[in-house]
């Protein structure tokens, strides 16, 4: 735990738990209560502005992390698990994370922008977080690239900050110290580990060779 205890001063908390001692589905259903516990529903014809924004800024300030996208612990499984659950609570697509994966510059949407789904009569809209308007409002129908983002892979995290992030790590080849570095840096106040200390250990003692094809092995893990 050197490693991840060495970035974080002493305000950010940290949890490690034991990937293999916790069933991972009831994991994420605990992690998606907690994260919409205190959300009142996701109808606009029933939330002023201010309970909007804060709906958005706590969806989006929380996100889970994964080294890769396919298998058990990859992005995909996570991003299933967590819609069809939400699906049981609010109806289909209703509260659902979005990221959009191709700049559109007709509805004014950028790749890498991540976005909540209202309901609003029988239509569905995406809000989007903006520094200079409240928030952008557009219908989901317009929306062609996107997928979901409950959970995201480390790579596509760079340059992202969240105040509090679920990270999985499981072992994985080209799992290497930087994208874990990377991992636990994107947490503003706290983070929760998915993994044991021994993957942690390994992990800490890999670098990238970039003179090897791990680089390039690593960009298709977007």
């Amino acid at each position: 735990m050197d490693l991840i205890e060495t970035q974080f001063n002493d305000s950010k908390n940290i949890i490690l738990k034991n990937l293999n001692k916790i069933n991972i589905e009831n994991e994420l259903l605990k992690h998606t209560k907690k994260l919409y516990n205190n959300i009142p529903n996701f109808n606009l014809n029933s939330l002023n502005d201010k309970e909007i924004e804060s709906i958005i800024h706590t969806l989006l300030s929380n996100t889970i992390l994964c080294s890769k996208n396919l298998g058990k612990f990859g992005t995909q499984k996570i991003n299933e698990i967590i819609k069809l659950h939400l699906k049981k609570l609010y109806g289909n697509l209703i509260g659902q994370i979005i990221l959009i994966t191709q700049n559109d510059y007709k509805n004014d949407l950028f790749n890498g922008e991540r976005g909540i789904l209202f309901k609003e009569n029988s239509k569905i809209y995406a809000l989007f977080k903006r520094e200079n308007e409240k928030y952008k409002k557009i219908n989901f129908n317009l929306i062609n690239k996107y997928e979901l983002s409950f959970a995201t892979t480390i790579h596509k995290s760079q340059g992202s900050e969240y105040q509090h992030i679920q990270i999985i790590i499981e072992n994985h080849p080209f799992l290497t110290k930087e994208l874990l570095y990377t991992a636990i840096t994107r947490a503003r106040e706290s983070i929760e580990i998915i993994s044991n200390k021994e993957i942690i250990k390994n992990v800490s003692l890999k670098k990238i060779n970039r003179d090897s094809k791990i680089t390039e092995y690593i960009n298709t893990l977007k």
